[in-house]
């Protein structure tokens, strides 16, 4: 079995990176994460989870997909004082 890449953000930043993974040697399959539908993948390339990475029901809906390796860029999407 090759791997199976989960990758978050999918409807911002990460969509092109999961693209380009479904294409590689070794790859099995790429599941997307995002609250959001993606905008600019070519469809049945990356299969879609939408729901928030923090979500409860996130390891119920991953399970079935045995995935062996995460992308997850924690990329500041909103900034705020904080972070200024």
């Amino acid at each position: 079995m090759g791997a199976r890449i989960l990758v978050t953000g999918v409807a911002d930043v990460h969509g092109r990176l999961a693209a380009r993974l479904v294409r590689r040697p070794g790859v099995d399959r790429v599941l997307g994460l995002d609250t959001r539908a993606p905008g600019s993948q070519p469809a049945g390339l990356v299969d879609h989870v939408l729901t928030d990475v923090r979500s409860p029901e996130l390891a119920r809906l991953l399970r079935p997909h045995l995935i062996t390796a995460i992308v997850d860029d924690d990329v500041l999407q909103f900034a705020d004082g904080a972070y200024l």
